[in-house]
């Protein structure tokens, strides 16, 4: 569960100055109710923002938040809402634990072999599971949403919606050819009925443009059937934690995609570019992001005057974030 929000003084307004000066950028968090996540909080103050969640309360504490920040209020749209790949009613099954609630069936509630052998160490109370609740909820798209936003794209986006990721993604239409990043969550593990697997992931984000840049892994141990204890402590006298020599069954991983820089640069496409450059920056990858800006000179899409100014960009971004990090701060996309 992400950490409460709480402004600091060293987000700085306008860190993309240039690359941003005539190009817009919108960034979309699915499932927002604990504020942007930490690896965008630097950037507050910098995007136009539409966050999504369903939870009333929820929703009402992330537009006091949003007031709180210079322009926030004309920055940031908070939209009451669940998305789907397809719209209209679907099935919610809310878990004891809210954390894992999903419009995927919990494997489960079918009580089959299957999801006895999927289910890693701290889904094996069934404190976490259930009581299990079902309603119907109504869904939008992302396409749609984008219609009641008043925004033709949503060029960064982040879905961590328990199993339906990809759905969501399909449901931005035409529009997704407008996006340059997309993190997601994915896995091959069996725990939601229906889950598309990393490989189907990939195949579909490789075939609409984008390529893997970046993966977080999340291992999950698995427990002793019966017992409220773990393999680790009971036959090993060790864990994860504590050896090095103990490695957990991959459970899942976020994964981010981002556009082929050098199809949109061979397409003379300066906008997508800059706004690539802008995505590599948020997700520290500024090497790759310095090499854009000779590539978008080299194809004519700037000249050396605007590549330079580009640059300073890049290097105020590393600047700032290193001082949030001499504050302590966590920057690092990683789950928390």
């Amino acid at each position: 569960m992400r950490r409460a929000h709480v402004a600091t003084d060293v987000t700085a307004p306008n860190t993309f100055a240039a690359l941003l000066a005539d190009t817009d950028f919108v960034a979309l968090d699915v499932g927002a109710s604990h504020w942007l996540p930490h690896h965008w909080r630097a950037y507050e103050n910098d995007f136009a923002f539409v966050l999504v969640e369903p939870d009333a309360t929820a929703c009402a504490k992330l537009k006091e938040q949003a007031a709180r920040l210079p322009g926030g209020a004309a920055r940031y749209q908070v939209v009451e809402a669940a998305l789907s790949g397809t719209g209209g009613s679907r099935t919610f099954y809310r878990l004891n634990q809210p954390t894992g609630s999903s419009m995927l069936k919990p494997a489960v509630l079918e009580e089959s072999g299957r999801a006895l052998l999927e289910f890693p160490g701290e889904f094996d109370r069934s404190d976490y599971v259930f009581p299990v609740s079902e309603r119907h909820i109504e869904t939008i798209t992302a396409e749609a949403l984008l219609r009641r936003t008043g925004h033709s794209a949503f060029h960064m986006v982040k879905l961590d919606t328990q199993g339906t990721e990809l759905e969501i993604v399909r449901g931005i239409g035409d529009a997704l050819n407008h996006t340059v990043l997309v993190q997601m969550e994915a896995g091959d593990h069996g725990f939601y009925l229906g889950k598309p697997s990393l490989a189907e992931i990939l195949g579909y984000m490789n075939g609409h443009g984008f390529g893997l840049f970046d993966l977080q892994l999340a291992r999950r141990e698995l427990p002793l059937r019966g017992v409220a204890k773990l393999y680790s402590g009971e036959l090993f006298r060790s864990s994860p934690d504590r050896d090095a020599a103990f490695v957990s069954r991959l459970w899942e991983v976020d994964a981010v995609f981002i556009r082929d820089p050098l199809r949109a640069a061979e397409q003379g496409d300066a906008h997508t570019l800059r706004r690539i450059i802008v995505a590599l920056c948020v997700y520290r990858m500024f090497g790759e992001a310095f090499q854009l800006t000779g590539i978008g000179e080299m194809k004519g899409l700037w000249d050396a005057v605007a590549a330079s100014r580009y640059r300073r960009d890049i290097l105020a971004c590393h600047r700032m974030l290193k001082q949030r990090l001499d504050k302590g701060e966590r920057l690092y996309w990683e789950r928390l």
